[in-house]
């Protein structure tokens, strides 16, 4: 073994470490003891079908409602959404969905309207009343 110069100094610093010193090092999984191995654990290959990964709006309050339940609140969302589907079909909630689309429409074409008779319905811009 070669005559290296130590990783730590006197003042506990870390010193940059050339090619020379990695060729040295050692796979974790034959250093790390055991409990620890067990706790990191090993990924296999996944149990359940693989989720897809999405990009969702959510209004604050409900992020941070569920936020606020610690770990696994992504989970949560998830067992929410499932439990919906199961009390109501896919169809009827797209159903409804496009059918409050439609009202809210037909109610901002009604409002863009009486905002136009109501601009119609004041004085004309320079007239002027006889007596």
């Amino acid at each position: 073994m070669k005559n290296r110069l130590p990783l730590i100094d006197e003042h506990g610093e870390v010193r940059e470490l050339a090619a020379e010193d990695f060729s040295e090092f050692k796979p974790a999984h034959e250093v790390l003891p055991t409990s620890l191995k067990k706790k990191l654990g090993v990924r296999g290959p996944q149990k359940k079908p693989t989720k897809e990964l999405i990009s969702i709006r959510l209004s604050a309050d409900v992020l941070e409602a569920f936020r606020s339940k610690g770990d696994g609140w992504q989970g949560k969302i998830e067992q929410v959404l499932r439990a919906s589907l199961k009390k109501t079909s896919t169809k009827t909630l797209v159903k409804k969905t496009v059918s409050k689309d439609a009202e809210l429409k037909k109610l901002d074409v009604i409002s863009a309207m009486s905002a136009r008779k109501k601009v119609s319905k004041s004085p004309r811009q320079g007239a002027t009343r006889s007596n």
